[in-house]
């Protein structure tokens, strides 16, 4: 019979392969075996009958991409690091967003007092009411964001990215200035920014609308580094724009050509690993990513290492998530593009 890998790693065990840091890779694997009832189960692209929807069984599966067992066992150690925003995490991020970006800037917006008697009312009523939340890409369940926050009365709330491509500037100003509740405000929200590149999709509807005095809060739930330094270049000199994400990403988490890291630490190996089986991650397949070890963009990449319950960024390690002729991955991402997607 094959070996599972509870007996693997319980080989690895006895044959003193321990990894650095301390760990037994059974502990490991206890670790990730509660992971996964916790969160891994949760991840909505491999839930589909075209994929393997047994976490462990795909966690083999990856494991067997590399023939060394020294890589392999990086692998291993590489799963429990990764950082897995779920739907609880999700649920705290939208209700976050609105009790500490949103409600500061318009606070700040309406010069509201709070000594007043009325600010409580004031305050609920221009949140609910007079603002407009969209998302920048169809990647942010806005529907979930405002059930969660009790928001509702606004008929449409689409994402800008397909807005600026397929809308009409002037019609959306004057959906949000003609309605018999004006929208004073907009909200832009996003699930994920790694190097904003989708910020710059949204752009052509956002600058009209700052250009016509509509003040707009971009509120991204999680971002990296590089996003944070897209989106004040993009939208930085407008004064009525205002940037607060919730939860911005330290430079710790990301393993990429320009990261520095301790020798022979795990971010070392992983660096090191990315590098060298890149070529088998991407494999001979015609739609081949545009990214390159590290994630997109190309060359150095971000090298995050962050999974979303709904899907995987392409900001994220490619090992972890693109699927090739001669690559399966643990998280596939489910790509927009769909000579991106290898099935």
């Amino acid at each position: 019979m094959p070996e599972t890998l509870a007996e693997r790693v319980g080989r690895w065990d006895l044959s003193g392969a321990v990894s650095v840091g301390g760990d037994l890779f059974n502990q490991i694997h206890e670790r990730i075996v509660f992971l996964q009832h916790v969160h891994y189960d949760q991840y909505l692209p491999t839930q589909s009958p075209r994929h393997q929807t047994d976490f462990e069984q795909r966690l083999e599966s990856w494991l067997d991409n590399l023939s060394r067992e020294a890589d392999r066992q990086i692998l291993l150690e590489l799963v429990p690091q990764t950082i897995f925003f779920g739907r609880d995490e999700f649920s705290s991020l939208y209700q976050a967003a609105i009790r500490g970006p949103v409600t500061r800037w318009i606070i700040e917006l309406n010069q509201l007092d709070f000594m007043a008697e009325d600010f409580n009312t004031r305050l609920t009523t221009e949140v609910s009411t007079h603002t407009w939340y969209c998302a920048i890409s169809d990647s942010m369940p806005m529907s979930d964001f405002c059930h969660v926050n009790n928001l509702g009365g606004i008929q449409y709330r689409p994402d800008f990215r397909a807005l600026s491509e397929l809308g009409d500037p002037t019609k959306i100003l004057n959906f949000m200035k003609q309605r018999s509740v004006p929208l004073k405000r907009l909200v832009l929200l996003e699930d994920f920014i790694g190097s904003g590149s989708q910020l710059e999709d949204a752009k052509p509807v956002a600058d009209h609308l700052l250009a016509n005095n509509v003040p707009i809060l971009l509120v991204p739930l999680i971002i990296c580094p590089d996003g944070v330094t897209a989106a004040r270049n993009l939208f930085g000199s407008s004064q009525h724009f205002r940037f607060d994400p919730v939860l911005p990403l330290q430079d710790d988490i990301f393993i990429n050509a320009l990261s520095t890291t301790s020798p022979d630490s795990l971010a070392d190996r992983v660096k090191e690993l990315a590098r060298r089986c890149h070529s088998q991650v991407v494999g001979d397949n015609a739609g081949a990513p545009c990214y390159g070890p590290f994630g997109f963009p190309s060359p150095n990449g971000t090298g995050a290492t962050v999974v979303l319950y709904s899907n995987t960024p392409d900001n994220t390690l490619p090992l972890i998530h693109h699927r090739s002729d001669t690559w399966r991955p643990l998280f596939q991402r489910s790509s927009r593009e769909m000579n991106l997607d290898h099935g």
